[in-house]
């Protein structure tokens, strides 16, 4: 017996339809770490719209620390912060100057791992993911 799979198409419609829902803020303050193969990141958001960047280098003593400003874009689900520390470039690579602050604004999406349910993320696989820490 032959199978039609046109009892896929309304099943694909619906999940076509539905959107990743955004996260509410309370949920992005806090502290999220990126793990990198040469030394990671902390970036602590603060409710009162500050944030602090702490990276650390494998095999090096010390670390390089930045704060600024960031807001959460509500309507898109990303974190906007300005002059941030670029640490990696489009390679994965660490940057030759990523203790230099990027001019500009920084923006993150921030997501639920599973859409509903599990840890929340921020960044992409490509380039920072940031975790969110307990």
């Amino acid at each position: 017996m032959k199978y039609s799979p046109m009892w896929l198409i309304p099943i694909l419609a619906l999940v076509a339809g539905c959107e990743v829902p955004v996260l509410p803020i309370t949920d992005v303050y806090g502290k999220w770490r990126a793990d990198y193969p040469f030394g990671w990141q902390v970036l602590e958001l603060r409710a009162d719209g500050t944030y602090q960047q702490t990276v650390t280098i494998n095999g090096e003593s010390g670390n390089v620390k930045h704060s600024g400003k960031w807001h959460y874009d509500t309507k898109l689900g990303n974190v906007v912060y300005q002059d941030c520390l670029l640490v990696i470039n489009g390679f994965g690579e660490m940057r030759n100057h990523f203790a230099v602050p990027v001019a500009g604004a920084c923006v993150t999406p921030v997501e639920r791992r599973f859409l509903f349910v599990g840890g929340v993320r921020m960044g992409s696989e490509e380039g920072n993911l940031f975790m969110k820490q307990p």
